[in-house]
């Protein structure tokens, strides 16, 4: 077959005086066009079908529930005699009475008795301390603020029938601290909590049980 059938475009050429050149464009039949079109439109109906049908499941339910961890069960109040505080410590946790060194004690405002009633349990440990202090809760907690480092979230203020306090809470390396202040006449008492950041939300309901739990006298 010769190059003007295949081609058919014509070119003079001083050669041969009539070659032609074809340039041809392939196309996809239209009927395989619908054809993709019609698939393409019937699997998106199907998805959207689906999220639908999922999305209905879920209505009136909101968000999922992050799942929050139960308080442990508090025994019968404990009077700490030398703080004048009555507390329920957890079912299970060991109470003992300890001294911390001079540089723990520091980070405390003014000077500190070394005597400590410590409530611990595995990864967790809750401290009573009585600084020495002249004040009110208010002032108490702006003292503490500028001792500590930044504050991890905003302090909060705990209210019960018995007592009132302020709650500080913060982090320090791998460690999640929170140190709740009371006031009673003219003794400052505080509450200090420490567990591994990462175990935090497990002990905190605990925690807060036993703040809510203070009675002073």
């Amino acid at each position: 077959m010769g190059l003007a059938a295949i081609t058919g475009v014509t070119v003079k050429n001083p050669a041969r005086s009539n070659v032609k050149i074809n340039f041809t464009v392939m196309s996809i039949p239209s009927k395989v066009v619908v054809v993709l079109l019609v698939a393409g439109a019937a699997f998106s109906l199907w998805d959207y079908l689906q999220w639908r049908q999922a999305e209905q499941g879920k209505y009136g339910q909101g968000p999922a529930a992050t799942p929050v961890a139960q308080p442990a069960q508090l025994v019968p109040p404990v009077r700490v005699n030398w703080a004048g505080v009555r507390w329920s410590p957890p079912q299970g946790w060991q109470m003992t009475t300890v001294s911390h060194d001079q540089s723990f004690l520091a980070s405390l405002s003014g000077s500190v008795r070394v005597e400590v009633s410590k409530l611990t349990n595995s990864g967790v440990e809750t401290d009573v301390l009585v600084p020495k202090f002249t004040g009110n809760l208010v002032d108490a907690a702006e003292a503490e603020v500028k001792n500590l480092p930044a504050l991890s979230r905003e302090r909060e203020y705990l209210n019960t029938d018995h007592s009132h306090a302020v709650v500080l809470t913060w982090i320090a390396g791998s460690q999640t601290w929170q140190r709740v202040l009371f006031v009673a006449g003219e003794r400052l008492i505080i509450i200090q909590s420490q567990a591994s950041t990462s175990a935090w939300l497990t002990y905190e309901p605990t925690l807060r049980k036993i703040y809510q739990s203070v009675v002073l006298f």
